[in-house]
């Protein structure tokens, strides 16, 4: 059991409370590894993973399949995700690690989950945070205060033709593919709904985003009346500003704030 190791009172505190977290970083802590090795033993699945790549026990036939993806390194168990091993963290560690995170700002289940996904494996990961955050009290209470906050929601125009209005926004944190690709920007007709998925990087800049816009959309469907999209950046930038006026293009935000 790891109960009496709390994480708060590790030496990576301060990491955890201040700026980004990068368990990528954290990982390299003694202590952090250590009570992550001890988790293992609270595991009953785990446990049996264990033993079964230190040929203790013989693998069962429902099992081989899934053990494939599991080695020992160190006496720390690593998963097998696409083309990288990761940590693999028992519930007992996890329970320890993921209120450090939300307690940084009391961030949501998807924010948390993708601070922690990339670097390590932890079974049932979105169930444990999903039960962390619906538990914690000063989210709920922000919550119910914040649903009577709100103003009437602005519905989005419909366009008469297709193409002439479409929305743009991008999907992160996904894991690196072999081309180096880590995200997808997604490109919506607003009136048929029809989806155009663009490779990309999470570092391409304005003008890698407008070739995109210009090769895999208007090359194809033509130059549309309107560009909506959250205020990501890129598309506040002097690149596309030049666009917009250039083609008289509308730009228009999904965010209020």
């Amino acid at each position: 059991m790891v109960g009496h190791l709390n994480i708060d009172d590790l030496e990576i505190a301060e990491d955890l409370q201040g700026g980004e977290i990068n368990l990528s970083i954290l990982l390299g802590n003694e202590k952090l590894l250590n009570m992550i090795k001890d988790s293992y033993q609270a595991d009953e699945y785990l446990l049996k993973v264990i033993k079964y790549l230190k040929e203790e026990e013989e693998v069962p036939s429902e099992m081989k399949s899934a053990i494939k993806k599991y080695k020992m390194h160190d006496d720390l168990l690593l998963y097998k995700s696409f083309a990288t091993f990761k940590p693999v963290v028992g519930s007992e560690a996890a329970k320890e690690i993921i209120p450090t995170f939300h307690r940084q700002g009391h961030v949501g289940i998807t924010k948390i989950y993708w601070a922690i996904q990339p670097y390590v494996f932890v079974p049932k990961l979105l169930t444990m945070i999903t039960e962390i955050v619906n538990a914690c009290d000063t989210c709920q209470r922000t919550k119910s205060i914040s649903r009577y906050m709100g103003g009437l929601m602005m519905p989005s125009e419909v366009p008469r033709d297709c193409f002439s209005h479409i929305h743009v926004d991008f999907i992160t944190g996904l894991p690196v593919t072999v081309e180096g690709y880590d995200a997808i920007m997604v490109v919506v007709d607003a009136l048929t709904k029809y989806t155009i998925c663009c490779p990309c990087k999470k570092t391409y800049s304005a003008m890698d985003v407008a070739k995109m816009l210009m090769n895999e959309v208007f090359s194809v469907f033509g130059l549309p009346h309107k560009i909506i999209s959250d205020k990501d950046i890129r598309f506040m930038n002097s690149v596309f500003d030049y666009i917009y006026e250039y083609y008289q293009i509308q730009m228009a935000t999904t965010s209020t704030n």
